[in-house]
């Protein structure tokens, strides 16, 4: 009998050493940079809400980053970007885009409702699935809700996450110039841990510079919270800072305090 309560002992005992190794061997920057790529692969497309169906016929693909081609229709109000295929464009985008996104346009009660349809649209490693809303109510101001969109790394790590997020535009003669983003995310990472996510300070983005293929806000601070076990977390902060015309630094304070530079 004492044999069976020692056995019993020492199995408990490495059942606890294998959690806390869990907890232990977690890599703080590997899962500092998932965040940021999620953050960074959602964060893409969201400029191309703040542009009217007018607004998207008189552009051209240079204008867009990737360079897609612009196919209109205009008795369903959809504006189709196709990254399979280049626009008029020189030189090579910065990033590397595929597949294509339907943005269908519709008005309802006086509000205009943009829908984005991803269709095996990937993003650098990341392929995005699912749809999201985004309601202008003035010409200035709008919302963004999605429910369960998913995230594919060629690595097979997948991200769902559900949002809720408010724009607002500054515009000089009717022509967009900036967007300015704040909100909430949840969701799972890979290993089904739990997140969330808050931007503390919003996000601004520089329209030229989003032309130029620079998809990452010039100011901005995110705060996420990791999942560990039932009832803890740990958390990321996320700034954004200019460095220079149209160049944005990206840093993360890790859980233990070390400062993470982002970008090579």
């Amino acid at each position: 009998m004492k044999h069976l309560l020692v056995f019993l002992l020492i199995g408990l005992c490495l059942a606890c050493q294998d959690d806390t190794d869990r907890i232990i061997q977690t890599n703080l920057p590997d899962e500092a940079l998932q965040l940021f790529d999620v953050s960074s692969v959602l964060g893409e497309t969201t400029p191309l809400a703040s542009f009217s169906f007018s607004d998207f016929r008189n552009l051209s693909s240079e204008n867009l980053p990737g360079c897609p081609l612009i196919e209109l229709d205009l008795n369903l109000q959809q504006v189709l970007l196709n990254y399979d295929e280049r626009g008029d464009c020189e030189g090579e985008p910065n990033h590397s885009r595929k597949g294509k996104i339907l943005i269908d346009f519709s008005n309802q009660s006086g509000l205009v409702r943009k829908l984005f349809y991803y269709e095996n649209y990937s993003f650098e490693s990341y392929q995005l699935q699912g749809i999201r809303e985004f309601t202008q109510s003035t010409l200035s101001n709008f919302t963004e809700t999605f429910e369960n969109l998913r995230l594919e790394s060629e690595q097979n790590l997948g991200f769902t996450i559900s949002g809720e997020f408010t724009h607002q535009i500054k515009r000089n003669s009717f022509i967009p110039q900036s967007i300015t983003s704040s909100g909430n995310l949840t969701g799972r990472n890979p290993a089904g841990r739990t997140l969330r996510l808050n931007i503390a300070t919003p996000k601004f983005t520089e329209l030229r510079c989003y032309a130029q293929d620079q998809i990452l806000p010039m100011a901005g601070i995110e705060t996420w919270w990791v999942g560990r076990g039932e009832s803890s977390e740990v958390s990321y902060r996320i700034s954004f800072e200019k460095e220079s015309e149209c160049s944005v630094q990206a840093f993360a304070q890790l859980p233990d305090g070390r400062r993470l530079r982002l970008i090579n």
